[in-house]
């Protein structure tokens, strides 16, 4: 089947200009957060929550309708039904705002998640560990597996080549003024084919935000 998505994530998505465009990352970014592909902590998870459903439904009339709108989405994190209490209250602070506010103030909120516009590859380091790298407008980030904790970062000014041998990647950084020689970090991937779609997604990025 064939699935339309959202591929370059802007930097501030809620000043995007045109409707469409805005209601369509304001779908993707939902998405993402309910299939645990955009993690947040449990508070930004139900301030998102709420403002989801306001721009969604509108403002809340009552408790138990709102209970209806939750039981009626197709799926929600588990962290919403675990707190609906507290979306509940939140619910009711957003009662005055417009469903176009909403969803501008979901799209601002979701855009500070440290994981927001970032494509994550599973790939190795050069000591054989776990690691997983982020590919963003910005840079590209490494996050420990664990917990998609970032541990350092490349800022494609700083990369001068990006390149893959088989199931291996390859960044050459640009060398600093009290170095002779540029850095090249490696990492290994589950296939070549893996590599392959790294590189290309690297490059994507790389000419549609430079």
């Amino acid at each position: 089947h064939l699935n339309f998505e959202v591929k370059y994530y802007v930097e501030n998505p809620s000043q995007l200009l045109d409707e469409q465009t805005r209601w369509l990352f304001f779908l993707q970014t939902w998405k993402k957060i309910v299939n645990g592909s955009l993690p947040t902590s449990p508070q930004t998870c139900c301030l998102l929550t709420s403002y989801y459903l306001q721009a969604t439904f509108g403002p809340i009339s009552s408790e138990g309708e709102d209970l209806i709108n939750i039981s009626n989405l197709e799926s929600v994190p588990i962290v919403v039904k675990e707190n609906t209490p507290v979306i509940l209250e939140l619910r009711g602070l957003l009662k005055e705002q417009s469903i176009e506010r909403a969803q501008t103030n979901f799209l601002d909120h979701v855009r500070r998640v440290e994981l927001y516009g970032v494509d994550l590859h599973p790939v190795k380091d050069g000591k054989g560990k776990l690691i997983q790298l982020g590919i963003s407008g910005r840079n590209l980030s490494i996050y420990r597996s664990s917990n998609n904790v970032r541990i350092n970062s490349f800022a494609w000014c700083k990369i001068l080549r990006l390149f893959y041998k088989k199931k291996r990647f390859f960044i050459q950084l640009q060398h600093e003024k009290f170095e002779e020689y540029d850095t090249v970090v490696g990492f290994v991937l589950p296939t070549k084919r893996a590599a392959k779609l790294l590189w290309k997604n690297c490059i994507e990025q790389h000419s549609f935000f430079r």
